[in-house]
């Protein structure tokens, strides 16, 4: 036999979390490691068109993934810059700003990425609304309670003095 009591009292220590703001706080968790992944992508497809050159529209040629992330000599930057224009370049195109994919891979790759941002949007914005609901229908459970309250006041005749300090 072991003693929990010693548990039971460091669990009652522990503050509790609002569940609207770790919902919140999951949310946007998510969000980050979901244009991490997908910047990772974009790299890989830098990597794997990394020689195609391309003709510019008005004569001359490009590197395809110059055209695409849009930043000339990128495949010199250091990795670390790469990782940051590939995340920011992720974060454009999920919100349906103009790129230029060059090569079929990038079209494949950058078709996708519209179509996550376009369910990332509406997840957020669905999660956005639970919340708002949730935090609404706590307010109105508080307002209804309130209104019982008063009106079982009224049906005992409890004396105005009374009433105002219990409201």
């Amino acid at each position: 036999y072991m003693d929990l009591s010693v548990y039971n009292v460091c669990l009652r220590d522990i503050p509790k979390i609002d569940p609207v703001l770790l919902r919140l706080v999951k949310m946007i968790f998510f969000l980050a490691l979901f244009l991490h992944w997908v910047s990772c992508v974009a790299i890989h497809v830098s990597d794997i068109d990394r020689d195609q050159i391309v003709p510019l529209p008005g004569g001359g040629e490009a590197y395809a993934i110059d055209l695409w992330i849009g930043v000339t000599d990128f495949e010199d930057e250091e990795d670390r810059l790469r990782y940051f224009l590939c995340l920011y370049f992720t974060f454009v195109t999920m919100i349906g700003e103009k790129t230029a994919p060059q090569t079929e891979r990038q079209v494949i790759t950058t078709l996708i990425m519209l179509i996550c941002g376009l369910i990332t949007y509406v997840s957020i914005v669905g999660n956005l609304v639970s919340l708002i609901n949730q935090i609404d229908s706590s307010s109105s459970a508080y307002n209804q309670k309130r209104d019982q309250l008063a009106m079982y006041m009224n049906s005992r005749n409890f004396p105005p003095k009374l009433r105002h300090r219990i409201n």
